[in-house]
């Protein structure tokens, strides 16, 4: 995973954050904020309930926008990331 990238909204700013991989169908470079990090873990949650789904990084109300907090952030999303590609279960769901 990059560096987190602030970016300007009308309704607030918010960081996005780069991924980089590789599937059956070839490279994977986007950029996802926290916010879909939340909705994806929900989704797999709601999809294989009773199974390990990994943790994510606790949402921050304030100072989200510091550098630690984002380095801090990209680590354990980056953890929570590849958790979920060695999960067999979640690694071949549609929601991945």
């Amino acid at each position: 995973m990059g560096e987190g990238e602030l970016k300007k909204a009308t309704l607030g700013d918010y960081i996005e954050y780069p991924i980089t991989g590789c599937d059956s169908e070839g490279d994977i470079a986007i950029a996802r904020r926290y916010s879909l990090f939340f909705e994806f873990r929900l989704a797999l949650i709601t999809r294989f309930p009773g199974l390990y789904i990994p943790p994510l990084p606790a949402k921050k109300v304030t100072g989200n926008k510091e550098e630690f907090t984002k380095q801090e952030r990209k680590h354990f999303l980056g953890l929570f990331l590849l958790e979920c590609t060695q999960l067999k279960y979640v690694a071949q769901s549609a929601e991945l």
